[in-house]
């Protein structure tokens, strides 16, 4: 755990970052020889039955040519700036780069995402040289002035300083590089394979926290370098803006979202023009809350950035409310900006797709969700209602609440049918306070359990399909959702909804646990999909997700797929979905 004497500014020092180098080392070569082995032990079975010096040499140079190719590189979200197109932002970048002492040439791109970051990555072929990205946020570059993008930009190039080193992104490297050949094999039945991710589910928590520290520093590294190249004033507006749209976009945007969702059946074209306008013109009584919001809250064991008061306070300059009077888009993107921000909206709606389909949709029959407060009225009105104990304690964790535990340990305990999505939702939390132990915990009762309830879902699934499952016990308005829904899926031929029941035995003492699974099964149209360039595997995961949320906790959700081409089980076609 961090203290509050780690997190506050100044030099590493010296034993802890040899340490910390140390520790990657051993945890990029381990990396390595997980990623390498596969390929090279039938090289060097074949090197050693060949018995020829030279084959010795040439598998020798294959095997570290292999193995400097597999070395973790990271996928660049965006598209690329260049300087023909943002000839004033690049001359600005260059500005700041000679402020800062940043060397070498630095490669923008520009994304979706309110946010700003840069990356060092391997150049030609993964073998020659190194290439340094900034990444910028279109949503930044339209909510925010040219002097508060400028000084985001300082930060992020304060990462690169000759001061700040390459230190910093090796150590990031050797985290993330664990992190993504982790998810990779995470459901390989391989043997080496699951070792690999056993060692980084050890490696990667005790990486983190030897890191978080060095982390810190860097971050506050950073802001001094940016303090010092656009002055303190402008960059303390900088943070102040970002901490303000933060809360902007999660109390007032993200409601005002649902509401086009439920108004709208297709998403609108000029995304981030709403998201600007709408955080400049809020109240001032508005944004001063927010920002003593987040002048109180305190610096996260998760998020290696400091908290704003902390950053605030390093620099020696107070928080201010500088509402943007013109647009960092305009001022440094120049004639290119209007185009720019038409093909962020248009991939924003091409990223929405079906999924805005489907919530308007959502909207429409079931309602807004429930929120904290209504949970807790429901609740208090009735306290013996287990579904609803399991929705107000999730919404609680979800909220930050830690009432939640209790609520969903004691529903965990009393009743085993929901004791999957309630220790979900607890490990989901420990996840987000940076507890990993308590979340190591809750992740191993559901494997515990896990086994079991797996069993009751394929019993199930064999009693419905054997014609024993009956018709789902789901609200008419949720059958009504998904018969429309599917329905406007021109790729889908025809769909049946039912429930089933299978047992679960956690104890031998006890009883065995009814688990009511309910099932959707889609029958989808091979030559459809062929014609409207569909994929199989994105339209499940949309009615996967929105499946899940309608299904109650205590219940198991199982989305079927077949195709028309295929004869459906007799007990699956006696429910059709009307």
């Amino acid at each position: 755990m961090v203290t509050r004497t780690e997190a506050r500014p100044g030099p590493a020092k010296r034993e802890s970052a040899v340490g910390l180098a140390v520790l990657a080392l051993a945890g990029d070569a381990a990396l390595t020889a997980s990623q390498v082995f596969p390929i090279a032990l039938p090289m060097l079975i074949g090197m050693l039955w060949m018995n020829n010096v030279f084959i010795y040499y040439a598998g020798a140079a294959g095997i570290v040519l292999i193995a400097w190719i597999l070395r973790p590189s990271f996928r660049i979200d965006g598209r690329v700036l260049d300087a023909t197109e943002a000839p004033a932002l690049h001359a600005a970048l260059d500005d700041l780069r000679k402020k800062i002492g940043v060397p070498g040439r630095m490669v923008v791109h520009v994304d979706g995402d309110f946010n700003a970051s840069v990356v060092e990555t391997r150049g030609f072929f993964g073998l020659f040289g190194t290439r340094c990205v900034m990444t910028i946020g279109v949503p930044l570059l339209a909510a925010m002035s040219r002097a508060q993008v400028l000084a985001v930009m300082a930060h992020e190039l304060g990462h690169f300083s000759r001061r700040h080193g390459r230190f910093g992104h090796w150590i990031y490297r050797a985290r993330s590089g664990w992190l993504e050949h982790a998810a990779y094999l995470q459901d390989s039945d391989n043997a080496l394979d699951q070792a690999a991710v056993w060692f980084a589910k050890r490696f990667v928590p005790l990486f983190s926290r030897r890191s978080f520290e060095y982390s810190r520093r860097c971050e506050y590294e950073a802001d001094a370098d940016a303090a010092r190249a656009v002055g303190g004033p402008a960059f303390a507006s900088a943070l102040s803006w970002i901490a303000i749209a933060s809360v902007f976009e999660s109390r007032r945007f993200d409601p005002e979202l649902a509401d086009w969702q439920a108004r709208e059946a297709v998403p609108p074209r000029d995304y981030h023009e709403r998201f600007a306008r709408g955080a400049c013109e809020c109240p001032a009584t508005d944004l001063r809350a927010w920002l003593d919001e987040s002048l109180a809250r305190p610096s996260s064991l998760v998020d290696t950035h400091p908290s704003l008061h902390e950053r605030l306070a390093a620099i020696g300059e107070p928080a201010v409310i500088d509402v943007p009077s013109d647009s960092a888009g305009e001022a440094l993107v120049g004639a290119a900006w209007p185009a720019l921000l038409a093909e962020f909206n248009e991939r924003w709606v091409r990223e929405m797709g079906g999924g805005w389909r489907l919530e308007h949709l959502r909207l429409r029959h079931l309602g807004r969700r429930h929120g904290v407060d209504d949970l807790r009225r429901l609740h208090e009105a009735n306290p013996a209602d287990r579904r609803i104990a399991c929705d107000l304690g999730a919404a609680l964790l979800g909220a930050g609440d830690a009432a939640g535990l209790e609520i969903l340990e004691t529903l965990a305990r009393e009743a085993p049918a929901f004791r999957v999505a309630a220790f979900g939702c607890v490990a989901a939390y420990y996840d987000r306070i940076g507890d990993e132990r308590e979340a190591r915990r809750r992740r191993t009762w559901i494997d515990n359990i896990g086994s079991e309830f797996d069993r009751a879902v394929a019993t199930g699934q064999r009693r419905a399909d054997d014609g024993e499952g009956r018709a789902s016990s789901l609200p008419a308005d949720v059958h009504a959702l998904f018969a429309e829904a599917l329905a406007g899926e021109p790729c889908v031929g025809a769909a049946y909804l039912l429930e089933c029941e299978g047992q679960a035995i956690f104890s031998v003492d006890k009883p065995p646990v009814t688990i009511v699974t309910q099932t959707l099964a889609i029958a989808l149209d091979p030559a459809k999909l062929e014609q409207h360039g569909e994929d199989e595997t994105e339209i499940l995961r949309r009615y996967r997700a929105l499946f899940h949320s309608v299904v109650p906790l205590d219940q198991m959700a199982v989305v079927r797929k077949n195709f028309t081409t295929e004869d459906l089980p007799a007990g699956v076609l006696a429910h059709p979905l009307r």
